[in-house]
Parts: structure tokens; C-alpha cells; sequence
């Protein structure tokens, strides 16, 4: 016997899925900051060792 959903299965689960979204959207946005200050405290400790080894080859 082949069953279809009905239409308050549907908006169950749409509802489900609307509330785990509210959930995890504000994570992801915490998760990206996360990221960029990753990459940045990245950048800042190349540009330290570039500019040292700039000073060692050059005398400074």
C-alpha cells in the first residue's frame, strides 16, 4: 500500500527544519569570525618573520 504524506506531516517538518536552521545560523556566522581572526594572526606572523629576515640579510 503506497501512503503520501498528508499536509501536517509537511509543515511538521518544515517546522523542524526552520528551528534547526534559527539554531545553527547564528554558529556559523561565530565559526567564520573564528576564521578570519585565524587568517589574520596568520598574516601578522608572516609579515614578523618576512621583516626579520629582511633585517638578517641586510644587517639591521
Amino acid at each position: 500500500m503506497k501512503r503520501n504524506f498528508n499536509l501536517l506531516e509537511l509543515v511538521v517538518v518544515t517546522v523542524i527544519i526552520s528551528t534547526l536552521a534559527c539554531i545553527l545560523l547564528p554558529r556559523s556566522s561565530e565559526v567564520r569570525e573564528s576564521g578570519k581572526q585565524a587568517v589574520c594572526l596568520s598574516n601578522n606572523k608572516q609579515v614578523g618573520i618576512a621583516l626579520t629576515s629582511f633585517a638578517s640579510q641586510n644587517n639591521n
